[in-house]
């Protein structure tokens, strides 16, 4: 297992990875929306923290509907944003912005290593799970890239299977794109405006 020594991204980088979406399993509510879902999220990995933008853009009974989100947890500050916006034919319907101080992760939520191994985008990953009251996921983590909260000292997950119990629903993301860049500090941070 990858400790504090792990240099994926150093400290002048940040990981740029881009994720692709499935939706094996969706509320019977939420079946007509389905092709109407995110099929992609970016997340960004770096020292300061990390950050994720999921975005959708549609055409639905001649109105165009682009709608985004972006997350950012920045471990420096001990901060987590959320920015979500919706417009609709250009009009913007929806606008929210949320700062709060980050979550400590439960203690419950232990990752469980496993013995598989699998190679994604030439990283060597082994398999892991973790599960809580609402939710199980399973995969394959890279133990020589940075992992994030309850991930930090086992590695980032590439390829995972997330089920909520609850609502039932089952979402696969797999890493399709893994990026090194130069470390943009205002990508860490986020504004209202």
């Amino acid at each position: 297992p990858c400790l504090s020594f792990c240099q994926i991204p150093n400290k002048n980088q940040q990981l740029k990875v881009v994720y692709s979406i499935e939706y094996e399993k969706i509320p019977f509510k939420m079946r007509m929306f389905k092709k109407h879902l995110p099929v992609e999220s970016v997340s960004y990995y770096s020292i300061l923290g990390s950050r994720n933008e999921t975005s959708i853009d549609i055409k639905m009974m001649n109105e165009h509907m682009m709608s985004s989100t972006i997350f950012v947890e920045n471990d420096s500050l001990n901060i987590r944003w959320e920015k979500t916006l919706t417009i609709v034919n250009d009009s913007i319907v929806d606008s929210r912005f949320l700062e709060k101080e980050q979550i400590v992760e439960d203690a419950e939520t232990s990752i469980v290593l496993g013995e598989n191994k699998k190679t994604i985008l030439g990283y060597n990953c082994i398999s892991f799970s973790v599960e809580n009251d609402s939710s199980k996921i399973n995969g394959f983590l890279a133990p020589d890239i940075n992992g994030k909260g309850k991930f930090q000292y086992h590695g980032l997950p590439l390829e995972f299977t997330m089920t909520s119990k609850k609502e039932k629903t089952t979402i696969v993301q797999r890493a399709e794109i893994i990026l090194t860049e130069p470390l943009n500090r205002k990508k860490f941070i986020l504004t209202e405006k």
